[in-house]
């Protein structure tokens, strides 16, 4: 799914990615929002892995 939006959002960014009943995403767009999330979570600590598992006692 990842390559599948990879492949489009480089090929088409300027095409709709999402349609909402007020608004509306372009691929760039869509990207440019999370990258912007992803920064936000990496300069807050946020990692890849769990620091916790939900079956861990």
């Amino acid at each position: 799914m990842l390559n599948l939006y990879s492949e489009i959002s480089n090929s088409s960014p300027e095409h709709l990615a999402i349609i909402g009943e007020d608004k509306q995403l372009t691929y760039e767009q869509l990207h440019n929002q999370i990258a912007s999330l992803a920064c936000k979570l990496v300069s807050d600590g946020v990692t890849g892995e769990p620091s916790w598992h939900p079956f861990r006692f």
